[in-house]
């Protein structure tokens, strides 16, 4: 579970990423008040992380689905079955 988080998490900020481009480009053309070198170092951090938490996601949801294959183990252990019966009418 924790890595599809970390798969999904990933899209949404590379998501982000691409948003906030446009935004800190369009600051940049209209308002130009930001130093050299900000708005492209900003762009490539956050779209960039995004992108690497993406990857790292799908890596590790690959390389934990290998494992379960290889491994040919159940992920779990049923310890006891409980049978319940409903009792018929007369």
């Amino acid at each position: 579970m924790p890595l599809r988080i970390s798969t999904v998490l990933g899209l949404f900020m590379a998501f982000i990423g691409v948003v906030m481009s446009i935004y800190i480009l369009i600051d940049r053309i209209f308002y130009s008040n930001t130093p050299l070198g900000w708005t492209s170092l900003m762009i490539a951090i956050i779209t960039f992380s995004g992108v690497q938490l993406f990857i790292i996601g799908l890596i590790g949801e690959y390389l934990g689905r290998l494992f379960l294959t290889e491994n040919m183990t159940p992920q779990y252990v049923i310890r006891n079955i409980s049978t319940f019966t409903i009792p018929k009418e007369k």
